[in-house]
């Protein structure tokens, strides 16, 4: 089974909470996606998926996390784990290339399994250029752990 990924557009004010550095009436991105939890994704070390990505991608390693002490915070969830490295990256890869102040992402975890990760990520660009760069970081992060799982 492959992850399962539903997307919409919106300002959600009310995420403020979750993430300070949001812009109450700043554009974000909502994705959905459902992570199967099964081989790789449940398998492949999200320590050495981080090291991987941030070699082809190596503004990952700045990006802050919570309060900003350190690039990843790390639960020891594996699906959850792999969530969150999911919306460093595309933050990561949204920062690099779409115009805007900063852009800055929050990941809700599921109440129950089976249930998608809410990931939010601010995108002052056009809906279309965030769609597009979004489809090419959700690739390469699918193949690096693809690659990492064969």
């Amino acid at each position: 089974m492959k992850p399962q990924v539903e997307w919409a557009f919106g300002t959600w004010p009310e995420l403020t909470r979750f993430n300070p550095r949001f812009s109450a009436e700043a554009p974000k991105i909502l994705l959905e996606v459902v992570i199967p939890n099964e081989a790789p994704y449940a398998t492949v070390g999200v320590a050495p998926l981080f090291r991987c990505l941030s070699h082809r991608r190596p503004s990952l390693k700045r990006i802050r996390c919570g309060a900003g002490d350190r690039s990843l915070h790390l639960t020891g969830e594996q699906l959850v784990d792999l969530a969150h490295l999911f919306e460093h990256y595309l933050t990561c890869v949204l920062g690099r290339h779409l115009p805007g102040p900063r852009v800055s992402g929050v990941t809700l975890v599921p109440v129950r399994d089976g249930q998608p990760f809410r990931i939010y990520v601010e995108c002052w660009s056009n809906q279309q250029r965030s769609l597009r760069l979004l489809a090419l970081a959700g690739g390469e992060f699918l193949q690096t752990l693809n690659q990492l799982a064969a």
